[in-house]
């Protein structure tokens, strides 16, 4: 997620983040849902959702999702690796884990 810089700081990725991950937990309760970001941000958020770090290899190995890395200034160093490590911090959310009255949407 890319915020504008005339709206960082203003919880805009934060407020983006759990309206996103709210409607993914109504729409399929029971689905896993993963995030790669290196943001601090987004890492801090991921972690009050609920959120685990993870390796690589325990989020989706669908070619569709991995695409989208091209963009990435560090697809190099993703591609390199194998796909299993990169500088992004790869987390996951497992809903078996988690308490629906831990969440406010």
């Amino acid at each position: 997620m890319i915020v504008n810089p005339v709206y960082r700081n203003a919880h805009v990725a934060t407020a983006i983040k759990q309206r996103v991950f709210g409607l993914a937990r109504t729409l399929y309760p029971a689905a896993k849902i993963f995030s790669i970001t290196t943001g601090a941000g987004i890492l801090k958020t991921n972690s009050r959702l609920g959120f685990e770090p993870v390796i690589y290899s325990e989020i989706t190995g669908d070619e569709r999702f991995w695409d989208q890395c091209k963009s990435c200034v560090n697809y190099p160093i993703l591609q390199g690796q194998g796909r299993k490590r990169c500088l992004c911090t790869a987390m996951l959310f497992r809903p078996e884990m988690a308490r629906m009255d831990e969440f406010q949407f």
